[in-house]
């Protein structure tokens, strides 16, 4: 009965968000804090976006039963393949790793949107195929935050000769 209560407080959470969003998007006194949102949140991840593609084909040459091949080709051509500027670059490059084709025809309520297909392979995702994305994203995860640490560590190192060469030219005067 724990777990039933845990569900269904899951639930009413995503209830009450979608219907807060939807509030939002049809009252037009709000339509703008979304608009904001959304742009915000388009320019915070534009660099990590395009960054994620090589960090997902790297980490998955780690894992067996990915297909590592045509990370980078998928990943460059479906990269534009969504609304919204950084979706696909991940998106992409994960269905390419899984041999999925992801993305396709959706139905929200009433509507039906025909959203463009992403990577080649089936759109028959299997509970296999889950255990792999979750794999393979953790993967991504320590792979970026590896290249995060060494490009940190670089900058450092850059920031401290600059420094050592400063204090030289100051004392020499």
């Amino acid at each position: 009965t724990e777990n039933n209560g845990r569900e269904a407080a899951k639930d009413n959470d995503l209830f009450f968000t979608c219907s807060l969003i939807d509030y939002i998007a049809e009252n037009e006194k709000y339509i703008r804090f979304g608009t904001f949102a959304a742009r915000l949140d388009d320019a915070l991840n534009f660099v990590p976006a395009r960054l994620s593609l090589p960090c997902i084909a790297l980490a998955s040459r780690i894992i067996p039963g990915l297909r590592h091949g045509d990370i980078l080709r998928v990943g460059w051509r479906d990269r534009h393949a969504h609304e919204s500027p950084n979706s696909a670059w991940s998106e992409a490059a994960f269905a390419a790793a899984l041999g999925l084709k992801l993305g396709g025809p959706a139905v929200y309520g009433d509507l039906c949107v025909d959203h463009p297909w992403l990577g080649d392979g089936t759109p028959d995702a299997k509970p296999a195929h889950i255990v792999l994305a979750v794999r393979l994203m953790w993967h991504s995860v320590i792979v970026f935050t590896l290249f995060e640490v060494f490009l940190i560590g670089m900058l450092a190192c850059k920031n401290n000769e600059l420094e050592k060469s400063t204090h030289e030219h100051t004392d020499d005067s």
